[in-house]
């Protein structure tokens, strides 16, 4: 499939990340690009938030936004043709001011999705249907989007 295109296609990359641990999974995801980046939601459990930086650098959090407590925004008010991430996008994205500078605002509305997930002994490859990419991350806080599709 997608996933092995893209790990046969980049010898260093296939390298990096070794081989693959298991089958490939689907679980309940969003992705929602912005100013600076990505940010993909993935519901394995728990729950994880992947903030990718157009730097080639990304970071993970945990999902802790919990329908009916927190609050889907703080209702601020994006320049024109943005957007102000909701749920737990908006909260990773201000509660930590390194994400809100890094990525900036939203370029467009997060998309829910059902994403694949395939781990590897040195990261793993997350294949995101609406922009059409698979996200290679390594386990030393990299990543790369690469075309393609599981």
């Amino acid at each position: 499939g997608g996933f092995g295109a893209v790990y046969t296609a980049d010898p260093a990359l296939s390298a990096q990340i070794g081989c693959p641990l298991g089958f490939a999974l689907p679980y309940p995801a969003a992705v929602q690009s912005f100013e600076r980046g990505t940010m993909i939601y993935l519901g394995t459990s728990p729950a994880s938030i992947y903030v990718l930086y157009n730097t080639g650098a990304y970071t993970r959090y945990p999902d802790t936004f919990v329908d009916g407590v927190d609050p889907t925004s703080a209702g601020e008010t994006p320049p024109p043709n943005l957007f102000e991430p909701i749920r737990g996008f908006g909260k990773v994205w201000r509660a930590n001011p390194a994400v809100r500078s890094g990525l900036g605002w939203a370029a467009q509305p997060e998309a829910g999705t059902t994403a694949t997930l395939l781990l590897f002994q040195s990261g793993q490859m997350i294949a995101l249907p609406p922009i059409g990419q698979v996200a290679v991350l390594t386990s030393i806080g990299t990543f790369r989007l690469i075309s393609g599709s599981y």
